[in-house]
């Protein structure tokens, strides 16, 4: 048996388990806490506003990714969702403006490259694409881009034991972070024009260790914001800001948030200096936001009722625009028991006020 295969049966058991998780609920005194009634055809009606923002409901993006999906807008309109397919190989969907979402596809380029994490991907400028991911035969990072001609690729090295993250925070400037086997976060930068992937050895940032793959974000200029589960599945943070004597401080557990336990990794998106979201499945398999406005003065709260299937990933697309993708359990499969079908892609998306 090929690792793409066992990679694709973990996937198939880990649906299983998750929607046996959402029977479980159904049938406990939490039965309130279980999805909604609806398809996601005809989805209900959006949630109410929160944290300033009006969602839509979700729609269906087809597909079935064996792994949690990586989102990155690279110019205004513009958004790319990246995923590891059936078959282990990177597929993407393309939307701009008020087009259609393209077809799914591999990119020729990178055929018979085979996953086995989820990819995490970032814009540094418009036109331009940085994703990462773990592949298979490799143990460090691998990088995969797109510079306006085609795509390339690049091993970055590393002892990388969770799915990378890569944020791009300033034009031209890229870090890239993952947990080694000692459950520490380590980096590595580059500047366009300036420096290559730097310092040669991946080095550690942080005090502590992790035990969830990391998310990091940019609110500004010169300020990256890092988040990942601790050892008893607390949110912790860790963040650099160069006007602030550029240090790393952290891992620090959210400030008033000790009771929430994340089921996994976390999506971040950063707006400005006082204003971070972040997205996480919870205890119940429900999706949870939380918003950062100068401080966490909001507790997380569920904005999808349905059960998710892994980790959502979100985008700002422009000014103002919040795109999030999931795999959410189709409430019918729940009913028919048909759990050997891996739900597929979904979307939604909402508007700042």
């Amino acid at each position: 048996m090929t690792a793409s295969m066992r990679s694709s049966r973990i996937w198939s058991l880990v649906v299983v388990l998750v929607a046996i998780a959402t029977l479980l609920l159904l049938s406990s005194p939490y039965a309130e806490a279980a999805p909604l009634p609806g398809t996601l055809a005809l989805p209900p009606t959006a949630p109410d506003p929160q944290f300033g923002v009006t969602w839509t409901a979700w729609q269906d993006l087809g597909s079935t990714p064996t792994s949690a999906p990586a989102a990155v807008s690279w110019g205004r309109e513009r958004i790319t969702v990246f995923a590891r397919g059936g078959n282990g190989e990177i597929i993407q969907t393309y939307k701009e403006g008020g087009n259609a979402w393209t077809p799914w596809r591999t990119p020729s380029e990178l055929r018979g490259v085979i996953l086995r994490s989820a990819p995490s991907c970032a814009s540094w400028t418009s036109g331009a694409i940085n994703c990462v991911a773990l592949r298979e035969g490799y143990g460090g990072v691998f990088q995969f881009y797109w510079n306006g001609r085609g795509w390339f690729t690049n091993d970055l090295g590393g002892d990388a034991t969770s799915a990378p993250a890569i944020v791009a925070w300033g034009a031209g400037r890229l870090s890239v972070f993952v947990r080694n086997s000692n459950g520490n976060l380590i980096h590595r930068y580059w500047q366009h024009n300036v420096t290559d992937w730097t310092p040669p050895r991946w080095e550690a940032v942080g005090s502590g260790t992790i035990t969830s793959a990391p998310s990091c974000a940019s609110r500004e200029v010169g300020v990256i914001d890092c988040f990942a589960l601790g050892p008893n599945g607390v949110v912790m943070q860790l963040y650099y800001d160069e006007r602030a004597g550029a240090r790393w401080v952290g891992w620090n557990q959210l400030m008033g948030m000790a009771t929430f336990r994340a089921t996994s990794p976390i999506s971040a998106v950063g707006w400005s200096r006082n204003l971070l979201d972040l997205f996480a499945r919870g205890p119940d398999m429900r999706l949870y936001q939380i918003t950062y406005s100068g401080t966490w003065a909001e507790p997380w709260t569920v904005i999808e009722e349905r059960t998710l299937i892994g980790a959502p990933s979100c985008s700002r697309v422009e000014p103002g625009r919040l795109d999030c993708f999931a795999q959410v359990l189709d409430p019918q499969a729940q009913n028919t028991s048909a759990f050997n079908v891996a739900p597929g892609l979904a979307y939604r998306y909402a508007q700042r006020r």
